[in-house]
């Protein structure tokens, strides 16, 4: 074999060919690793209202080391998903040096617990803002029922021109709510839709002919409600001012 020319030259031919595509694999990592495809420009392109577009650059450039080539983007991604009030985010390279950013916010639709806001499809996240929201608490993870229990009872209650304020789920899962007139109503751990009927149906009987502010409603027994009233006394009551009264309402 090793006398045979054409063995040979097919040999040569090969390890030629070997070597040049060595030297092309080494020539390319060097030059994706090379400074000059260093990221020199990062740019949030869709319009954002919370999230700070400077500070999202400043993330990419502090957090990230590579090239236009070698950088991670789904590190990237997942570094600034991790900012309040993102809901998404996606990166894009841009030749030769550049990064192009799409973010989508959240939509804070109620605070949650002690800090945090809740978006409205049940999504808690970080965040701050000045808004005037409803008040929203519950475990973690009962973000969505707590928020669609909210909105059934918002609905519902709109007739009666009321408006719910605030609505706990305790760890227990017993739901409670506060009225913006004052009232707090106590729903229980079950049968929810059924209760807040019976609670729509009792306020449609009621309104306009019961003058005296209601304390709180109770709607833990399979049936009818416990209306808790506050007495407004007389100069001559010897009751004192606040003092509930509580009236047991059948169907």
């Amino acid at each position: 074999m090793w006398t045979n020319p054409r063995v040979m030259n097919a040999l040569a031919l090969g390890l030629t060919l070997i070597a040049v595509i060595a030297m092309m694999a080494v020539a390319v990592v060097s030059a994706a690793r090379s400074q000059r495809f260093n990221i020199q420009r990062v740019t949030v392109t869709t319009p954002v209202k919370k999230v700070d577009r400077a500070y999202v650059e400043r993330v990419v450039r502090k957090e990230f080391s590579g090239t236009y080539f070698t950088l991670s983007l789904a590190q990237a991604q997942r570094s600034i998903a991790r900012l309040p009030w993102v809901r998404s985010v996606s990166i894009r390279r841009v030749w030769p040096r550049a990064l192009e950013v799409r973010i989508v916010e959240h939509d804070a639709f109620a605070r949650w617990n002690a800090e945090g806001l809740v978006s409205v499809d049940g999504v808690a996240f970080a965040g701050r803002t000045d808004e005037v929201l409803p008040q929203l608490s519950g475990p973690e993870g009962t973000e969505r029922t707590v928020v669609e229990r909210f909105k059934q009872a918002q609905s519902a209650l709109k007739g009666l021109d009321l408006n719910v304020k605030v609505m706990s789920l305790s760890p227990s899962h017993s739901l409670s709510a506060e009225l913006d007139q004052g009232a707090s109503v106590h729903f229980g751990r079950d049968h929810f839709d059924a209760r807040l009927t019976r609670l729509v149906e009792y306020g449609k009987k009621i309104k306009g002919t019961i003058n005296v502010p209601i304390e709180s409603f109770d709607l833990r027994y399979s049936r009818g409600i416990a209306v808790a009233m506050i007495n407004e006394p007389s100069p001559l009551s010897a009751k004192p001012k606040g003092e509930s009264a509580v009236r047991s309402v059948q169907p």
